[in-house]
């Protein structure tokens, strides 16, 4: 089994509209932190989506890493083949300005 990489939008929908948004981050997840996870989750949630402990992986490191703001999150699974893919830093919280300085 390989790694995966996760972007993680996080926002709080509580806050006016315009700073809603919190932050992104990209995160490698490795085969053995989503075994951790999934151990983690059988325990806590019996009826835990099958696959959920790659993304819970990727949100615990996210904390760890200090790039986890809070709030609310959505999360997309990146191609490991992605050309494009070199050109992010992992680990770290992304701003507004910093997301948006990716498009160019």
């Amino acid at each position: 089994m390989n790694d995966k990489v996760f972007w993680l939008s996080f926002c709080d929908t509580d806050r006016p509209k315009g700073e809603q948004f919190l932050g992104a981050c990209m995160i490698r997840v490795t085969p053995d932190e989503a075994t951790e996870a999934r151990n983690e989750m059988e325990r806590r949630f019996a009826l835990a989506p099958e696959g959920g402990e790659w993304v819970g992986a990727a949100l615990k490191k996210a904390q760890r890493l200090g790039c986890n703001p809070g709030g609310e999150v959505a999360s997309v699974e990146i191609d490991l083949d992605e050309p494009n893919l070199s050109r992010y830093t992992f680990g770290v919280l992304m701003s507004r300005d910093d997301v948006e300085g990716m498009r160019t």
